[in-house]
Parts: structure tokens; C-alpha cells; sequence
């Protein structure tokens, strides 16, 4: 029926051709092809066409809801111009398109393409009436569904301004206190004080500012969930760490108000689990922080417990409670009530804990009575984690050494914002030089070389993107990585493949800044485990000439070769493996590497894995990160000097 159908519209038609399920063109007219070279049988019929009605065609589902609407097509080189309909072919999987020339588009864009006589069909009046009225009767529907399409539209968008409204007012109001808090804060500073009423000073900006960019967070959050633009990040995270960072946040609160804050996770919950660690502690801080708010007597306490892979999160306090009237409302983004003699809440909070536990297919319920108390249960469905062997009361700042060596570029259009990072970085005992823009910093790392640069992507003359091109030409590029207040998967897709080897997210926080020392920069007194650094030579080249020595210069040329190839073979399995968290593998891959880098006066690589090699022996994952962060670089530095005393050599024995 197909082949019948095709070989009838190539007699009434001299445009024709068919497209299958995959969008792959077949049966193309002879006409056509003279016309439009690119319509060859195989290619995709959207590379070869654009449509210009119906709009926004891209799938073949698309194309077979438009069957009977006028098809205006234009080839992508715009020499050729169509008009006609797609016809269902009998399978139900083939679209048979007949046409003619789009004449009024032709005449004004394309004058050049002589047409003939013979490219409009052969049609009766009567078949020209009935293509006409199908015509105007899809454009008729088209017309009627863009209508309802745009009111719905303005409905929505009545909406969300009324909402973008209501949330400014309450933004505005929310962050005016903390505002003039820390500007009451610094002006007090100027004036003749000692240096205990400094400090209690200090202590106020501090939390002013603390609470200002609180209320902006919540703001960003809300905005985020709202456009649908917050993925979730699902990495293997210790359960016990993430919620004594939890308490750490808030029991400063707890104990001004002198409230116990402790947690408690029954004995057979899984403590390594994946999932999105910064968003459930998120929740878990909004709503132990309201909590410790409205309690003003007793205590506040978290209890976890796990079924299968539901795992329940569930606060409880000896506040003042929650009126019953009150749950209809209490999620809502706007509510917020006076619950105590002294606190007060917003509500957008609540609402983002809600939004937030809803992305990560969870649930939050509340029970309460006034006077007595509430609980706030969070249940969140959780899978296993693959190292249950990380040390669980370890912090992980505790595991990160305290002062590094190294020189590092500082790179940020913000004077305050360079003052404060030259600060962190130069008390961790680093060298900082910095930069005002990507063309300054540009032109000092080819005078001076770097062991990382951190760099801000927004910047006036040369932002941070394009200066990340420019550095990428340069021969040996150190590593950088991105200071930015934009962060989320599309965003890190586009820093790493810009070039960039990592990204710290804006306002710079400490913790974060010294985690991401630790992978590029050595310790400069005390390794991760707190034991005195090597002290090993790079390279020890008196083992090479004792190589050399026993075997002979012409063996030891070839043998240098193996060991280079093999050794970054199994640098690359090495690395594979830590990613994978297969720590046997990476056991045995450090194994084998330490003792053959050794025989080649590798001290320091031979030491760095045997070091992997004894901490993966215990299943300590945490003390690997410190020497895996930056192995493929030592490996690279190391092997790079074998070679190069290798070449010179050969260089001496010619002469």
C-alpha cells in the first residue's frame, strides 16, 4: 500500500518524499532532489529542513500529530521552499510529505531558482478548493490553541508576579533588621571602645550578617525550586558527620537559651547512604533552628531510624507548640506568626524544607499541642553507600592538614573579596599574589609560574570563561579552579569543560577553601595522617646510574620505556579505581606501582603509594583522599624527570 501510495503522489506531485520513525528521509523525487542536493535517502529530514509551520517540529511523534496541518518547509541552505501535508502511511510508522513550491517565499528570498511549469501539480479547482479549506482549518485550530495557550499563560503569569510581590515585601522587611545590625555593629567599632566590647561587637555583625545572608539564601532557594532550576546531587555522604554539622550550626543557639540539643540514630541504621547531603542538611537545620527558636525550656532532640530505604528524620521539642488552626497555614511561604515572647518566623523556612524534601521524593509531616510541644518528622528515601568503612566521628576538617606550601594566584574584581581570601589562604601558610581581572591574571602567570589559581567568573575587561581559553594556550597551564556564586550540575558541566578543575561556590567559606587546598597543594609540616612529611627526593638519580650500571645503557633505555608505559597505565587504573571506591583495587595498583617507581628513583611517588597501599589495606578512605587528590600530577612530575635524565644521557654517551 506504501509503495502504491508513494508512486501515486510522485504523479500528482513533484515534491515528495518519506520519513520513517527515526526522522531518516527515503523515497526523495527526482525534482527535489535537483533542487535541494542536501535530501539524500538516509540523511535526517531536520537537518535538511527547518520547519516554518508548524513550529518547534522535533520529533517524529510531533510531525504525526500535525497530519493534517499545512506543512511550510524551508531547506536549511534557503534555496528551496515548500508547501504541502504529511500523510500517514499504512504501518502507522512512515510519513509521506507532497508538496509544491512555496511561491510568495521563493519570489522574495530565493528569485534565483528558476521554477518550472512542471514543479506545481496537476490539480483540479476542486482538489486546489479542498487543500485551501484544510488549510485554513489547521491554521483555525493552530490559532485557537495558541489563544488558550497565551491565557493560560497570563493567568500564570498574574500568578507568579503576585507572588514575586508578596515574597519582595516579605524579603524586604526580613532583611532591613539584620541590616542595620551590622551597620550599627561597624559604626560602634569606630568609636573609643575596649577591646571585650569589640569583640561582643564583632560577635553581633557576625551574627547580623549571618542572618542577612540567611534571609537572602531562602530567597535564592525559593526561586530556584520555584523555576525548577535546583538538581539534586547525589554522592555517598556519612549520615553521623552530616548531622553533627547539624548541631555544630545551631547549638550556639541551644546553649544561649541553655535548651539540651543531642541527636540519637538507632543501632542498625546505615551510616554511609547516597543522596544529596547539602539539602537534607538544609532541612534538618531549618527545622532544628526552629526548634531551639520556639523552646524556650527543656530540650530539642533528633532521632534517626531507617526502614528498608526510608529513613526518618524526626525533631522533637518542649516548645510552645502549634495551634491547630495553624497547620492549614503552616507550610504556606507568607505565614509567619509570632510564636514566642522573643521569636518570630517568616515561614518561608518551612515552605523550602517542604519543597525541598518533595524533590527528594520525601515527606514531612507535624504533630503538636500547644503548651507541650512539636514534631517534626522528615522521611527521605536513601540507598546504601559503598565505603561503610570511613571513620564516622571524624571530622572532616580533622582529616585536612592545617598550613600548605605553595604559590597561589587570587584572582576577583572585589577588593574585600580579595582582602578576606589573601587572608585565609596566606594563615594557612600559603604564597598569594592576586589579580584584579582575567587579563591581569593572564599576564602574570606567564611571568610567574603557579601551583593554583582561583579564579571569579564574572569580571569586568576579561571574565573569568575567557580567560580560562587564554590560559589553556599556555604551555604548562596550572590548575584552576572557579569562584562563583552559580553552582549546580549545568553550571559545573560548563566550568569543566571551559577547562576549570573544580569550583568553590560565593561567599568563600573556610572549610571549603582548605578542602580544596588539600587537593592541589602539598602539606608544608604535617601529611594528612599528622606524621612528618617525606622528606624523599623527587628524584634519586644515583638509583638510575646503578640501573644502568648492572643492566647496560641500551637495556635500560628499553626497560625505561616499559616502565613509562606501564606506569601511567596503571596511574590511569589506579585513579579509575579510587573513583570507583573499589578500594582492593586500588590497593593492589599501588602496590605493584610503588615498588617499580622506586627502582627508578621515584622516592616520593614509591612513598605516596605505599601510603595509599597501607590506608586501603585498612579501609581507610578518608586518609587515601590527601594522597590521591594530587597522584596523577606527582606521577606526571616524576616520571616526566625519568625521561627527561634519560634523554640527556643518551645525549652525553652521542657525544
Amino acid at each position: 500500500m506504501d509503495s502504491d501510495t508513494t508512486g501515486l503522489l510522485e504523479k500528482l506531485f513533484p515534491f515528495t518524499f518519506t520519513v520513517d520513525s527515526d526522522l531518516l528521509l527515503s523515497q526523495v523525487s527526482p525534482r527535489l532532489g535537483d533542487l535541494c542536493p542536501a535530501a539524500v535517502s538516509g540523511l535526517d529530514f531536520m537537518t535538511v529542513f527547518r520547519c516554518h509551520r508548524p513550529r518547534a517540529v522535533s520529533c517524529y511523534e510531533e510531525l504525526l500529530a500535525a497530519e493534517n496541518t499545512l506543512f511550510l518547509l524551508i531547506s536549511h541552505d534557503e534555496q528551496l521552499a515548500l508547501k504541502g501535508q504529511m500523510l500517514v502511511g499504512a504501518d502507522g510508522k512512515r510519513l509521506h510529505f507532497a508538496g509544491m513550491p512555496w511561491l510568495e517565499w521563493m519570489n522574495q528570498k530565493a528569485p534565483q531558482v528558476r521554477l518550472h511549469l512542471g514543479d506545481f501539480p496537476k490539480l483540479d479547482s476542486q482538489m486546489d478548493r479542498d487543500f485551501h479549506l484544510i488549510s485554513q482549518q489547521s491554521m483555525v485550530n493552530e490559532l485557537e490553541s495558541l489563544n488558550e495557550k497565551l491565557a493560560k499563560a497570563e493567568r500564570e503569569s498574574r500568578d507568579s508576579i503576585k507572588v514575586q510581590s508578596e515574597l519582595f515585601a516579605v524579603m524586604s522587611h526580613e532583611m532591613r533588621t539584620p541590616l542595620n545590625g551590622v551597620i550599627s555593629a561597624l559604626s560602634l567599632l569606630s568609636e573609643e571602645c575596649s577591646s571585650a566590647e569589640r569583640e561582643k561587637i564583632t560577635e553581633v555583625a557576625n551574627e547580623s550578617a549571618n542572618n542577612l545572608l540567611s534571609v537572602i539564601n531562602y530567597a535564592l532557594d525559593y526561586s530556584k525550586i520555584d523555576a525548577g532550576k535546583m538538581p539534586l546531587q547525589m554522592l555517598d555522604f556519612s549520615l553521623t558527620r552530616m548531622l553533627d554539622s547539624v548541631i555544630a550550626v545551631t547549638e550556639g543557639r541551644a546553649k544561649e537559651k541553655e535548651i539540651e540539643l543531642s541527636y540519637f540514630m538507632a543501632s542498625d541504621v546505615q551510616k554511609l547512604v547516597v543522596g544529596d547531603e547539602e539539602k537534607i542538611r538544609q532541612v534538618l537545620i531549618n527545622i532544628v533552628g526552629n526548634a531551639i527558636k520556639f523552646t524556650e525550656v527543656g530540650a530539642v532532640n533528633v532521632f534517626v531510624e531507617q526502614k528498608e530505604n526510608l529513613f526518618s528524620f524526626i525533631t522533637t521539642d518542649t516548645g510552645v507548640g502549634i495551634a491547630k488552626g495553624d497547620f492549614p497555614e503552616l507550610f504556606n511561604p507568607f505565614w509567619g506568626k509570632t510564636k514566642s515572647d522573643s521569636e518570630t518566623s517568616t515561614g518561608l523556612g518551612l515552605n523550602i524544607v517542604m519543597r525541598l524534601v518533595e524533590l527528594m521524593s520525601g515527606e514531612v509531616r507535624v504533630e503538636s499541642e500547644e503548651g507541650v510541644g512539636t514534631t517534626f518528622s522528615v522521611e527521605i528515601p536513601l540507598e546504601a553507600g559503598k565505603l561503610d568503612s570511613i571513620p564516622e566521628k571524624e571530622s572532616a576538617m580533622d582529616a585536612l592538614p592545617s598550613t600548605f606550601s605553595g604559590r597561589v594566584l587570587l584572582v576577583d574584581d572585589n577588593q574585600v573579596n580579595l582582602m578576606l581570601g589573601r587572608m585565609i589562604l596566606e594563615n594557612r601558610g600559603v604564597s598569594v599574589r592576586t589579580a584584579s581581572d582575567g587579563e591581569e591574571a593572564v599576564k602574570t602567570m606567564k611571568d610567574v609560574s603557579f601551583d593554583l589559581v582561583l579564579m571569579d567568573i564574572s569580571m569586568p575587561v576579561m571574565d573569568g570563561m575567557a580567560a580560562m581559553q587564554e590560559i589553556n594556550l599556555l604551555p604548562s597551564p596550572p590548575p584552576v579552579v572557579a569562584l562563583t556564586a552559580n553552582v549546580g550540575n549545568d553550571y559545573a558541566k560548563r566550568y569543566f569543560d571551559a577547562g576549570f578543575k573544580g569550583y568553590l561556590k560565593k561567599p568563600l567559606e573556610q572549610a571549603a577553601m582548605v578542602s580544596e587546598l588539600s587537593f592541589w597543594l602539598k602539606p608544608s609540616t604535617l601529611d594528612v595522617a599528622g606524621a612528618i612529611v617525606s622528606g624523599k627526593m623527587l628524584f634519586n638519580s644515583d638509583v638510575v646510574e646503578e640501573l644502568i650500571k648492572q643492566i647496560g645503557n641500551e637495556n635500560y633505555l628499553h626497560v625505561r620505556s616499559l616502565f613509562i608505559d606501564e606506569s601511567q597505565s596503571r596511574i590511569t587504573s589506579l585513579s579509575n579505581a579510587w573513583l570507583r571506591r573499589d578500594l582492593e583495587k586500588v590497593r593492589k595498583e599501588a602496590h605493584a606501582l610503588s615498588s617499580s617507581v622506586a627502582s627508578f628513583g621515584c622516592e616520593d611517588l614509591s612513598w605516596r603509594l605505599k601510603k595509599i597501599e597501607a590506608a586501603a589495606c585498612l579501609g581507610d578512605a578518608t586518609e587515601i583522599v590527601g594522597y590521591m587528590t594530587d597522584i596523577e600530577s606527582a606521577a606526571k612530575e616524576a616520571l616526566g624527570i625519568v625521561l627527561q635524565y634519560g634523554e640527556s644521557k643518551e645525549a652525553i654517551n652521542r657525544r
